[in-house]
């Protein structure tokens, strides 16, 4: 594994039930793609660690879905994607989440062109994903998305500057108390 640098993201999942193993996700830029960020899991039960995604694919920021489990993070395809077969589901800069149970991947959202997802956050209670949609244009957006009906809504639109990627990110404490509706 190699440093995980000024960009890294992780995410702690205290075991569950409480007193069993825990499992960090979190970005390196060792292993097969070396200089592109990947998925890495690491078990504390087996001290096993797992990278999930294919080559070609980089991840960003990551979040654990509180009671459910599964882990949600930014990808975006860089290059070629290896095998092919899994191109697919890793064509768009979008949310995907990850069950660690199942092995499971899928896109939660569908940016259009020119646009990227990121900046994935959990609602307390785990039913909505708070995420933020930046345009090249240089304009953002706030959506929240829930997993289970893939309803995704359109919180605040025409952000600039204060959900910038390359800053501090989004203010997430003001966006979670409003109703995702």
């Amino acid at each position: 594994m190699a440093p995980l640098g000024w960009q890294a993201s992780f995410a702690w999942k205290p075991g569950d039930p409480p007193g069993s193993p825990a499992t960090l996700a979190f970005t390196d830029t060792g292993g097969p793609q070396i200089g592109l960020p990947t998925l890495t899991l690491i078990d504390f039960a087996t001290g096993d660690l797992r990278r999930p995604l294919p080559e070609g694919v980089a991840v960003g920021e990551l979040d654990w879905q509180p009671l459910e489990g599964n882990l949600a993070f930014a990808a975006s395809p860089l290059g070629a994607i290896a095998p092919p077969e899994t191109a697919a589901t890793f064509a768009l800069p979008a949310i995907y989440l990850l069950e660690p149970a199942s092995g499971a991947m899928r896109a939660l959202t569908q940016p259009p062109a020119g646009a990227r997802d990121g900046l994935p956050t959990w609602t307390g209670d785990g039913q909505w994903l708070l995420y933020a949609r930046f345009f090249e244009s240089g304009v953002s957006e706030v959506h929240a998305v829930q997993p289970a009906s893939g309803q995704d809504h359109v919180i605040a639109a025409g952000l600039t500057g204060e959900c910038s990627s390359d800053g501090p990110g989004c203010p997430w404490g003001r966006w979670l108390a409003i109703e995702a509706k």
